[in-house]
């Protein structure tokens, strides 16, 4: 029996020999691993601009707008402009006629003129005549003198002016015109407010973490939200606070009314230095949960590498990393790669 089992073990081994051989010929003639077709870079360090991406408003300067008003109470006539249109200097703004009270003021001052004209003849012939003393001419003098300083004085206001128009004083944008025709406005009452075309400032709201970068005088550009050419400006103020409603901190961009538009959401850029890195193709940086990353290729594989994204600017990016110098940087493929995969490079032109 035992002789038996002997030669059917034999047997056994015997038959599965040639498996075995053709399984081990079988893994010796595996097809090598698939390898990613890429083009690559060298590597190339450079700098860019520092900026700073803000958002905000473009409003007049405290210091550009100016309010127009009279010092007689009246009525608007007629409304010639309205908020928003530019004007140069000279324009007509609105008319205006003087009240009742106001021309009754002003008759009264050049009736009382005319009496003390009157008086101070009589009073001057009276001494003349030796009827008269020189204390009565001094005072008819003094009335004089009086009432024609207050015909001055109300000139000067206008008031011999019943109707007239209000105009702009200078180049500029009417910011507000808070009468309507047919109003009856007080003495130095608002008719109008308007700013210079050169008092233009956008305002925008940058992150705290980035105050100690920002100083006045640093070169910025402003773009409307809603399109348009980006326009040329200048940091003009850097406020030491947060804003409480925004807790962002203020900045104020010089910009140029003619070329922005007062109340026009805007985007600014600010440049505050120069950041030094290497100098990559966007399309060769990718991101995950991670972090941004890409891949280098040494000896025929892809080697993965950390980095930090500083700047951007249009299809190259700025970045920072432990980037080998002699080792080419994927430049397309690279999302078909994994760290170690096998790959096979094009130079790209």
């Amino acid at each position: 029996m035992r002789r038996i089992l002997r030669n059917a073990c034999l047997l056994l081994a015997s038959a599965t020999t040639p498996l075995a051989a053709f399984a081990v010929g079988a893994v010796t003639k595996a097809e090598p691993a698939p390898s990613v077709l890429v083009t690559t870079i060298k590597p190339v360090s450079g700098t860019l601009p520092d900026r700073i991406e803000a958002y905000g408003m473009a409003v007049p300067a405290n210091n550009a707008t100016q309010t127009l008003s009279l010092l007689q109470e009246g009525r608007v006539r007629q409304i010639l402009r309205a908020p928003g249109e530019a004007v140069q200097r000279g324009a007509p703004i609105l008319e205006w006629e003087a009240s009742a009270l106001a021309r009754q003021g002003w008759e009264q001052a050049r009736t009382q003129l005319a009496l003390a004209l009157q008086e101070r003849a009589h009073a001057a012939l009276l001494l003349e005549r030796h009827l008269g003393t020189r204390d009565q001419l001094d005072q008819a003098t003094k009335a004089l003198a009086d009432a024609q300083a207050s015909v001055d004085a109300l000139r000067r206001e206008g008031a011999d002016r019943l109707i007239r128009t209000v105009t702009a004083p200078f180049d500029g944008t009417v910011v507000a015109v808070p009468v309507a025709a047919g109003d009856r406005v007080a003495a130095g009452a608002t008719l109008a407010t308007l700013a210079r075309n050169d008092g233009i400032v956008v305002t925008v709201g940058v992150d705290p973490d980035r105050l100690a970068d920002l100083h006045p005088g640093q070169a910025a550009i402003v773009q409307a939200l809603r399109g348009g050419p980006a326009r040329p400006a200048s940091v003009l103020r850097v406020d030491a606070a947060l804003n409480p409603r925004s807790r962002l901190v203020d900045v104020d961009l010089a910009a140029t009314a003619g070329q922005v538009l007062p109340g026009s959401d805007m985007r600014a850029e600010i440049t505050v230095g120069t950041l030094s890195g290497w100098l990559v193709p966007h399309a060769a940086v990718l991101e995950d949960g991670g972090g941004a990353y890409l891949f280098q290729a040494d000896a025929g594989k892809a080697v993965l590498v950390k980095v930090a994204v500083l700047a951007l600017d249009g299809d190259t990016d700025l970045v920072t990393g432990p980037i080998v110098a002699s080792q080419p940087i994927v430049r397309t493929g690279a999302s078909q790669l994994d760290n170690g995969d096998a790959l096979h490079e094009a130079t790209a032109p």
